[in-house]
């Protein structure tokens, strides 16, 4: 097994730019989600496409999300739900075809594997679907496979670099595009991506259904080390517990390294049957000055153990949250039980030179 997750998005902090590395025409929504309260919003009118770079040299990922549609506009429009690229060159998607009525596997410009949507149980509307699609760029070894709810509905074996020739891709896309794909009916809405790397796996494999559910803080922890915005370092967790963020109007800030700040955290009852995949520390921060070295760790601190992320690199503006898996809990090295996620804090360490 080589998996890893490379980019992930629940729409839950409420703002597509911290979230997405291309948000494109994305708007967050609360009329429907699949988890949580929000969703990503795509219109008949903003239809361009949003979601992911990926670090450069991937050849085999998986793509995973939740698909809430009203249909293809009309019968003259295509409706994309994935695409992968390697920079602006489209190497495979996968689209709903509303000349036809098909649901279309494609690399490049060529229809490589199609069945109708109603076939592949996608075709009622104002339902959630978990889509799934397993890829492997290969000349000849190559393989794309489609999965709705778990069943493989669509695959490809062979070549599928196409006439692009392209080997690896950098970005992964959600929705339609534009002319030709002004895609669905009124709006459409998808809740949880996420992008995994799968180098190094055999063969194709069923994409997990995730779901994101956002904690917050609501208490001290253990560590109040940051100073915050009222000028004090008491009842810190006030000041970070807002989604979406707002800026420079609440915040706690470090003034040199090696200082922590842990929050106790809201809870979730975990649903008979569900497991934790992993808790995932997440933070919208900044560094104060472009000469600064500043950086952050991502904290967790379960019973007496507090382990930490490696360095994130910031920027001099709020941009896309930085973010760390825990896949276990620290005080037990299992998997996260109901205990854990409801006794542990979350936090930050401050990294790097200060001027």
């Amino acid at each position: 097994m080589a998996i890893s997750r490379l980019k992930q998005a629940g729409a839950e902090l409420q703002s597509a730019l911290a979230e997405l590395d291309e948000p494109g025409s994305a708007a967050i929504s609360n009329t429907k989600a699949r988890s949580g309260s929000y969703s990503f919003q795509q219109s008949v009118v903003n239809p361009g496409r949003f979601g992911f770079s990926l670090p450069s040299g991937v050849s085999q990922f998986r793509a995973s999300f939740h698909l809430n549609h009203n249909g293809p506009r009309s019968t003259t429009d295509n409706a994309d739900l994935v695409s992968w690229f390697s920079d602006a060159t489209l190497v495979g998607r996968l689209r709903y075809n509303g000349t036809n009525g098909l649901l279309e596997l494609l690399v490049g410009s060529s229809v490589v594997a199609s069945i109708s949507a109603a076939e592949a149980g996608i075709n009622t509307v104002d339902v959630w679907y978990h889509i799934g699609v397993d890829v492997k760029l290969h000349g000849t070894g190559g393989w794309v496979y489609v999965y709705r709810d778990g069943n493989l509905i669509l695959s490809f074996d062979g070549d599928t670099l196409g006439t692009t020739g392209a080997t690896t891709v950098n970005r992964v896309l959600f929705g339609a595009h534009g002319v030709g794909y002004q895609g669905w009916e009124d709006y459409v809405y998808f809740d949880d991506l996420y992008v995994d790397s799968t180098e190094g796996e055999t063969g194709p494999g069923v994409v997990p259904d995730r779901r994101f559910v956002l904690l917050t803080p609501d208490g001290n922890g253990s560590y109040s080390q940051f100073t915050g915005s009222d000028g004090d370092q008491v009842d810190n967790y006030l000041l970070v517990d807002d989604a979406p963020h707002d800026e420079d109007t609440t915040y706690v800030k470090a003034t040199a390294s090696g200082l922590i700040d842990t929050y106790a955290m809201t809870t979730f009852t975990i649903p008979q049957g569900w497991q934790v995949a992993a808790l995932i520390p997440v933070a919208v921060a900044r560094k104060m000055a472009a000469e600064d070295d500043t950086q952050v760790r991502l904290a967790v601190k379960s019973g007496g153990s507090l382990v930490q992320s490696a360095p994130k690199n910031l920027g001099t503006s709020y941009e896309i949250a930085v973010w760390h898996r825990q896949e276990s809990d620290p005080a037990t090295g299992l998997p996260w039980s109901q205990s854990g996620i409801d006794n542990v804090e979350v936090g930050v360490v401050s990294e790097g030179t200060f001027v």
